[in-house]
This record gives C-alpha cells, structure tokens and sequence, in this order.
C-alpha cells in the first residue's frame, strides 16, 4: 500500500501532471505525466 511522505494518507488519485526537467542546462517541460496524488494535501 503507497503512503503519502508528506502527511502519511494513504488516499490518492489519478492525476495529470506537468514537470519542468534540467537537462544539458536547458529546461524541458513534460506535460500530462499520468501520477498518483495524495487527495488529502
């Protein structure tokens, strides 16, 4: 069973979402990442 690190809940949702990466120096963003996300915080 996944637990949120932050608040320690163990409910999440589906999600998607945008990520800014650092590669080589230049920015990349990578949207619509599918990701499970704590639905307390």
């Amino acid at each position: 069973m996944n637990k949120c690190y932050v608040c320690g809940s163990s409910c999440f949702h589906e999600k998607l979402v945008n990520e800014i990466f650092e590669i080589n120096g230049k920015y990349v963003l990578v949207e619509n990442i599918p990701a499970k996300v704590c639905s307390i915080g």
